[in-house]
């Protein structure tokens, strides 16, 4: 019982004074729409449907666990991004739905956003993505299972007047790709989340602010063709959201395994980067995926080596990626047979 106080006690402290972090992907580079809205569209294929799965902390009986299902839709004739085609310039719109749990009082964020982007041909092998996010968020929690010093449990918090909250959402960025072939890739791009900075207080009582803090991510995806059947991938992010700031590199290698090249498998590792008080380094990550044609699968497992690891019970997080992308071969001219 007293342990649960306490945990209450901690929950009550982040909702009404911290500020609201996102969740933090290890493969943030298979979670385009959570990257940049101006990812949107840019890939090989017609239709991209994605998931992602995270188990992040297991202590203070936290299971903090984060979720995200999305698609998106390319309005161009051609499957492949072909920046010297006529249809070079395209419009591109998407979806996701978020939500992250955590915590004995069912602590509950769950965002609905759609995504529209436009990409112009601004060159040879050279592709301009801008793109924007509007969202609807809820947040909300249950006291039912909280215990109190003086009330016991199931009461409410004489600070607290409101368990739920709702607020609309916007976010932006661009992306620019060079994309030379299918396996000569890179993508720069920048982007800035929670533009309006909604508050996150649920007691319109307090005095103080909760806004959520807006988030800068800069980043830099490579994937470059090494040998015939060997490509090399390297991923950069620099992420800040007030006050914490992260960078997460991550290298891979993907096998090819077929002589048509349409199924690989990827081995990897990442690194986290954040001041974490007595380090600099939070977790690293061995990560391995495999592609069979237009179906992925990748897992990773954080292992956390700050002295937060006591939040996983030393053992970090595991998280799953999956992906299918549908791509519809162009209608060719219809031509009529001489004969008649």
């Amino acid at each position: 019982m007293f342990r649960k106080i306490i945990y209450a006690g901690i929950f009550c402290a982040m909702t009404l004074t911290a500020y609201s972090q996102d969740v933090h992907y290890s493969q943030y580079f298979n979670s385009p729409f959570n990257l940049n809205p101006g990812l949107t569209g840019v890939f090989d294929g017609n239709i991209r449907l994605h998931g992602n799965y995270k188990f992040q902390w297991g202590r203070p009986d936290a299971n903090y666990r984060s979720l995200d299902v999305g698609a998106d839709v390319k309005f161009v004739k051609s499957c492949r991004i072909d920046i010297n085609d006529r249809d070079k310039n395209y419009f591109s719109l998407g979806g996701i739905i978020n939500t992250d749990r955590a915590g004995d009082l069912d602590l509950t964020a769950t965002g609905f956003n759609l995504l529209g982007s436009y990409s112009l041909g601004i060159g040879n092998n050279v592709l301009l993505t801008p793109g924007i996010s509007v969202g609807y968020i809820n947040r909300g929690f249950d006291f039912a299972e909280a215990f109190w010093p003086e009330t016991g449990q199931g009461s409410t918090d004489p600070g607290i007047d409101n368990d739920n909250l709702n607020y609309f959402d916007l976010s932006g960025g661009v992306n620019l790709r060079y994309q030379k072939s299918s396996r000569k890739v890179l993508d720069l791009g920048a982007s800035l989340y929670h533009w309006l900075s909604p508050s996150q207080k649920f007691s319109s009582s307090t005095s103080y602010d909760s806004d959520l803090a807006q988030k800068l991510n800069l980043y830099g995806m490579l994937n470059w063709k090494l040998a015939s059947r060997l490509d090399g991938i390297i991923n950069g992010l620099y992420s800040s959201q007030n006050p914490y700031q992260e960078i997460v590199v991550n290298g891979q290698v993907k096998l090819f395994l077929d002589s048509g090249l349409s199924k690989a498998l990827f081995l990897g590792a990442g690194v986290r980067i954040a001041d974490t008080g007595d380090s600099n380094i939070d977790a690293w990550y061995p990560m391995i995926a495999l592609q069979l044609n237009n179906f992925y699968a990748s897992f990773s497992y954080d292992v956390n080596i700050s002295a937060f690891d006591w939040a996983t019970s030393g053992r970090g997080g595991p998280e799953v990626a999956l992906r299918y992308i549908i791509c519809k071969p162009r209608k060719q001219p219809f031509k009529p047979c001489p004969i008649y």
